[in-house]
């Protein structure tokens, strides 16, 4: 995806970019560097502080990539897996799974009241869900 310059939203359980792979996915920059969003979430049945590094943070910002934090699911803060899982796999090996939506997606960041929200775009005929 990035020698053909597509943007992606990284979605998992844990801390981004961790070198211990209990806490998280274990990458390196240059495999997070073309994301549009990072997004970690809850890790099933633990509770995970969020990434906290400094030279992570930095990188995100130097180069515009977004980032969410969901270290607990409730009414406000989630994420919507069951649309994720409706799509047909592009790559999927049990570890990692790689899908592409029909539409694109639009993202909305306010991080002076630390709000943002991922939503799909929806069509003039097609109702709101």
């Amino acid at each position: 995806m990035l020698q053909a310059r597509h943007k992606f939203i990284l979605v998992g359980p844990g801390r981004w970019g961790t070198r211990v792979p209990s806490l998280g996915i274990p990458v390196n920059w240059q495999q997070v560097a073309g994301a549009a969003v990072i997004l970690e979430t809850a890790a099933a049945g633990r509770r995970l502080d969020p990434s906290q590094g400094a030279h992570f943070f930095h990188n995100l910002a130097a180069t515009g990539i977004g980032y969410f934090s969901i270290p607990a699911t409730d009414s406000e803060n989630f994420v919507n897996w069951s649309i994720l899982e409706q799509q047909t796999p592009l790559f999927d090996d049990g570890q990692v799974r790689h899908v592409r939506l029909e539409q694109p997606l639009t993202i909305y960041m306010d991080a002076l009241h630390q709000q943002g929200a991922i939503a799909r775009q929806h069509h003039k005929n097609e109702a709101h869900a």
